[in-house]
């Protein structure tokens, strides 16, 4: 069980949570997720989150209001406490000979960057540019987080801008500063299609990249329902709770992944 000890909305309808839960907080590595009980009645599959940040016996979760699951768990109250399993899944594996690092976000997938982006801060001399679309600018959220760590955030959003995180990239990939294309990394993680086009623009500019891929979890994560497999080109699935979240996205079959 966790405690929660607080609730802070930071953006059109997303809330940060922040969870009192010493033993998952003193394991859990970047890139890791837990699941949630589910947060009503009618509903029988647990909820997974990736761990936005970690301070001392409390992770911070990023939740975004979309349904009835989501809109409980954006109404936890301090002192509440919440069943929680985790950590889940392999941490990220950093690659010390990288030299710039773009993450590339759509949305609240955002969410998935803060913690790998804080521990490449601590761990190298890299440089981190993260690049974010969202719906409009009242969604926007965590530029204050990443420029803390130290962090070039940069943002668009379809309203008011009519680009996605897609153009985003193109735009980043295009401007002068960037080392070599091997000493550069991305990191995505958003809605499928967009993340298959950044592997593709990935390929193209023959930088490597990471995709944190979400798939619905029956089991609530503990590799018994198998529901949660990621097409490979090998022809073999891997699994999102044993074997990702994060996978190298030249090894996804983004034609079949649903």
């Amino acid at each position: 069980m966790a405690v929660v000890s607080s609730v802070t909305q930071i953006a059109q309808g997303i809330v940060k949570a922040a969870l009192c839960c010493p033993r998952i907080a003193a394991r859990v590595k970047p890139g890791q997720f837990v699941t949630i009980e589910p947060g009503i009645p009618s509903a029988n599959c647990r909820r997974p989150f990736t761990v936005y940040s970690r301070r001392d016996d409390v992770i911070d979760l990023v939740i975004q209001d979309a349904g009835p699951n989501t809109r409980a768990y954006a109404g936890w109250k301090a002192g509440q406490d919440v069943e929680i399993l985790g950590p889940i899944g392999q941490g990220i594996i950093i690659d010390p000979a990288i030299e710039c690092f773009l993450m590339i976000a759509g949305g609240c997938g955002l969410a998935s960057m803060h913690f790998p982006a804080r521990e490449i801060n601590e761990q190298t001399s890299a440089r981190v540019i993260v690049g974010c679309g969202f719906r409009n600018r009242a969604q926007v959220f965590g530029q204050a987080d990443f420029e803390r760590i130290g962090a070039t955030f940069n943002y668009v959003t379809q309203a008011e801008d009519s680009k996605t995180a897609v153009d985003l990239l193109r735009e980043i990939l295009s401007r002068d500063g960037l080392p070599s294309s091997d000493k550069v990394q991305i990191i995505t993680c958003g809605p499928k299609p967009m993340m298959k086009q950044v592997a593709l623009l990935a390929q193209e500019a023959g930088v490597s990249c990471l995709a944190f891929i979400e798939q619905v979890m029956g089991c609530g994560g503990i590799y018994a329902c198998k529901s949660c497999a990621v097409p490979m080109l090998s022809g073999f699935p891997k699994y999102v709770c044993k074997d990702g979240p994060v996978f190298p996205a030249e090894e996804v079959n983004w034609y079949e992944l649903t």
